[in-house]
């Protein structure tokens, strides 16, 4: 049992994903994500009757409240931040555990949706910095009008076909020959490691791409998420240092 649920995760998504048997019912899942501060994300497959699910086992609200009261999550922004972030990927609440239900075979969606959904709850912490980083995405948003033509250019793209509800949207499609190029705008670590789960589920999907990363500044990123970023990215651009006529120049080689 252990091995086919192994291989099935492998086979779905990459050799970084693992399972440990903790009991027949039970299944410690490593993966290749982790929080910023460098805590690994806990998740656990566990079977309830004749499904499977992936929880959290109330790691991630846990992490909050060590600069949370718990008050302060259940109202306000960081309240409507959490129940935005679990209606978006599907993940149910209960108390303060969070689930991924398996539908069918698919462990790998299942197991990503939690993935992000536990990222994007996590982020709660960093309302205010993400507010201040969204002006390279901005910035970004402008240069690619200027190099891209609107009829090529998608902003925010999702798969019609697998993903209607935009759980691993494209930031930006550029139809290109041979293939569409996917490309991010990657001005911190959370960004960062959102493309890398975005690409990988694109993979999964079959779906043909270049996959392209633009940092707003490669040091500032840690070298463990930047690490598995390169691994699932074919072609990567630091905005640090170019002028706005040299990151036209940069992009259009590759989007022409």
């Amino acid at each position: 049992m252990l091995e086919a649920l192994q291989d099935r995760l492998k086979g779905e998504l990459a050799d970084e994903f693992g399972l440990h048997q903790v009991d027949d019912h039970h299944y410690r899942v490593t993966t290749p994500f982790q929080f910023v501060d460098g805590d690994h994300l806990v998740v656990l497959l566990k079977r309830e009757g004749d499904s499977w699910v992936f929880s959290d086992e109330g790691h991630t609200l846990m992490r909050l409240t060590y600069d949370f009261d718990v008050r302060e999550l259940e109202r306000g922004p960081r309240r409507n931040a959490i129940s935005s972030a679990l209606a978006t990927y599907q993940v149910e609440r209960h108390d303060t555990e969070l689930r991924s239900r398996v539908n069918g075979e698919g462990y790998g969606l299942a197991l990503l949706a939690l993935v992000q959904a536990v990222i994007r709850v996590s982020d709660v912490s960093y309302l205010q910095q993400h507010r201040a980083k969204s002006t390279f995405v901005g910035y970004l948003d402008e240069v690619m009008r200027e190099v891209v033509p609107a009829r090529r250019l998608a902003f925010r793209w999702r798969d019609p076909e697998h993903d209607w509800e935009g759980k691993f949207p494209v930031e930006y499609r550029i139809s290109a020959a041979p293939a569409p190029l996917f490309a991010f705008a990657l001005p911190t670590d959370i960004r960062v490691r959102d493309a890398t789960i975005t690409l990988l589920q694109h993979q999964q999907w079959g779906n043909p791409h270049i996959s392209v990363g633009i940092y707003k500044r490669r040091s500032a990123l840690t070298s463990k998420v930047l690490g598995r970023f390169e691994e699932v990215c074919d072609i990567q651009i630091e905005a640090a240092g170019l002028s706005r006529q040299g990151l036209i120049q940069e992009i259009s080689r590759y989007a022409d």
